[in-house]
C-alpha cells in the first residue's frame, strides 16, 4: 500500500475511533501529513484519494488542497475537477465550483457520470443567478440522461421562477413521473398548481409529498394555504400548527397562523403569534450580523 492510502486508512480509523481531543489531535496531525504527502506527490490519482479521504474527514481546505494538486499535475483528471467542485459547491464558492464541473465535462462529455455534473454545474450557475445557462446545462443533462428527476425538477424551478408555469409543471410532471417518491418534486408542483390556481390538483401534489415525507413542513404550510382560500380557516390553523410542532420556530408558519387568527377576530393570539415571529426574525437578524450563522 501506498503511503497515501496507508495514511488515508489510519486518518479514517483514528477519527471513526476517537471522540476526545486526544483523539482530534491525532487526527488533524495525520490530516495534515496527508495534505503534505500529496502536495509533493506526483500521482494525480492518489492525490485525488488523499483529497476524498480528507474530504470525508471533513479536512475541507485540505482536500482542496489535494484535488488542486492532482489537476495541476492531470488537467483532464475529470473526477478530480468533479469532486474538487463539489467541495467547492458545498463551501459557497459557486463560481470556482462551476469552472471546476465546466472541466470535467469538457474532454468527457459522453462518460455516465457527465450528467451528474451537468446539475451540479446548474445548481451553481443557479446560486449564481445565471439561469439561462443553469437551463442549457439541465437540458444537456437531460439528453444524456432523460430519466434524471433531480435535473427535470431543476429545471422546473428554473422555469417556475421565471413565470413559465406551465412549462414548470410540465418538468414537475416528468420528475414525479420518474421518481414517484420525489418529495421536493411533488411539492414544488403543488406551488406551482397553486399558483395557477388549480387548488385541488395542488393539495393532491401535497399530499403525495406527505406520503413519502410526513415531517415536510412546507408541505403543511401550502395545505394551510389552500384551506384559507377555501375559507376553512380553523383547518388551516390546524395544519399550521402541525407544522409548528414539526419545527416550532418556522416564521412563516406563524405569520399564516397569526393572519388567520386575525380573520376569525381572535385578536389576542394572534398578536402572539406574530409577536413570537418577530422575536425569532430579530434574533436570526442578530445571529447573522454577529457571523454565527450565514445567509
Amino acid at each position: 500500500m501506498k503511503l497515501e492510502g496507508a495514511i488515508g486508512k489510519a486518518l479514517a480509523v483514528v477519527l471513526e475511533g476517537s471522540s476526545g481531543s486526544v483523539g482530534q489531535v491525532a487526527g488533524r496531525a495525520l490530516a495534515a501529513v496527508l495534505a503534505a504527502v500529496a502536495k509533493r506527490g506526483k500521482d494525480p490519482e492518489l492525490c485525488r484519494e488523499a483529497g476524498e479521504a480528507l474530504a470525508d474527514a471533513g479536512f475541507e481546505d485540505r482536500s482542496l488542497e489535494c484535488y488542486s494538486r492532482a489537476v495541476y499535475l492531470e488537467p483532464n483528471d475529470a473526477l478530480a475537477w468533479y469532486s474538487k467542485g463539489v467541495l467547492l459547491y458545498r463551501l459557497g464558492r459557486y463560481e470556482e465550483a462551476e469552472r471546476s464541473f465546466q472541466a470535467a465535462v469538457k474532454e468527457n462529455a459522453e462518460e455516465e457520470w457527465a450528467s451528474t455534473a451537468l446539475y451540479w454545474r446548474a445548481q451553481s450557475l443557479i446560486e449564481l443567478s445565471r439561469d439561462e445557462e443553469a437551463i442549457g446545462c439541465l437540458e444537456r443533462a437531460l439528453q444524456m440522461n432523460p430519466d434524471f428527476a433531480d435535473a427535470w425538477e431543476s429545471k422546473g424551478i428554473c422555469l417556475h421562477y421565471a413565470g413559465m408555469y406551465e412549462d414548470a409543471l410540465t418538468c414537475y410532471d416528468r420528475a414525479v413521473w420518474v421518481s414517484a417518491n420525489h418529495t421536493t418534486a411533488w411539492l414544488n408542483r403543488g406551488y406551482v398548481l397553486a399558483r395557477l390556481e388549480r387548488h385541488e390538483e395542488a393539495m393532491y401534489s401535497y399530499n403525495e409529498a406527505l406520503k413519502h415525507d410526513p415531517e415536510c413542513v412546507d408541505c403543511w404550510i401550502g395545505k394551510g394555504h389552500i384551506l384559507e382560500i377555501f375559507g376553512r380557516l380553523d383547518e388551516a390553523i390546524a395544519h399550521y400548527d402541525h407544522a409548528l410542532g414539526i419545527d416550532p420556530e418556522c416564521v412563516d408558519a406563524l405569520v399564516d397562523k397569526a393572519e388567520c387568527l386575525e380573520e376569525l377576530g381572535r385578536y389576542e393570539e394572534a398578536k402572539r403569534c406574530l409577536d413570537e415571529a418577530v422575536t425569532l426574525e430579530v434574533r436570526d437578524m442578530d445571529m447573522l450580523l454577529s457571523g454565527l450563522v450565514s445567509n
